[in-house]
């Protein structure tokens, strides 16, 4: 892991500590620069929390269940709609925004919320989940769940039907892994530009899937197990 400084006249600096680095995969590192109105230089640091493959925090992904037992598909979305404000549309159709909002604690926590990009908040999810060295249909069955998790907490509206302003949280005990301003790993990037609108529903259902997962070897749960992909 390494240290990243980013200095310009004018601007913020920007510190990001434990950026992950990856023998032959291309590594971005997104930073969007802070004026500077101070007199004073100013520094903001980030910290990359360490890969969640190795947390042995319980994982309690909570979230609506299944109907019934049915085997899985995948559907693409290929229509979509943002013509209302996302706090006041009642959802009637599986869609894929352009944005979601990220809360940075726990469900009941006063941390802050961040509204990023729905595809750069996938590709932060996954980077920060998993090893971009696994086998690309590894990458591709984790990247499934997470875009299916994330789109259920969206169509079902878990969060904002419960009087909260935000879609999902960054707690992995009950949601999934994202870190502020890390960086994204290229071959990552890459799939998810390419499957982003696919996701995993029952048969007879199109409701995006509750895939639950962990790591399947420090954590495990009923659901999909990550080590176990490869």
């Amino acid at each position: 892991m390494y240290d990243v400084e980013i200095r310009k006249p004018g601007f913020i600096t920007e510190i990001i500590r434990g950026v992950q680095i990856f023998d032959t995969i291309d590594s971005v590192l997104p930073i969007n620069m802070t004026p500077n109105y101070s007199s004073e230089e100013l520094v903001h640091t980030t910290y990359v929390s360490p890969n969640e493959l190795h947390s042995s925090t319980p994982r309690d992904q909570e979230g609506p269940p299944p109907e019934e037992e049915t085997r899985m598909d995948y559907s693409y979305i290929t229509e979509i709609d943002l013509s209302l404000p996302r706090e006041t549309r009642t959802l009637n159709e599986v869609i894929v925004p352009d944005y979601i909002t990220v809360h940075l604690g726990t469900p009941t926590s006063s941390a802050r919320n961040v509204r990023v990009r729905f595809i750069d908040y996938i590709k932060n999810v996954v980077s920060s989940e998993i090893y971009p060295t696994w086998p690309n249909n590894s990458l591709r069955a984790n990247i499934h769940a997470i875009i299916t998790f994330a789109l259920n907490r969206i169509y079902t509206e878990w969060y904002r039907s419960r009087g909260n302003n935000f879609d999902i949280t960054n707690s992995t005990r009950y949601d999934m892994a994202f870190v502020e301003n890390r960086n994204i790993f290229q071959n990552i990037s890459n799939i998810v530009d390419e499957v982003f609108n696919v996701y995993a529903r029952r048969m007879g259902f199109r409701d995006p899937y509750f895939t639950e997962f962990c790591n399947g070897t420090t954590v495990t749960c009923s659901g999909m197990s990550q080590w176990g992909t490869v």
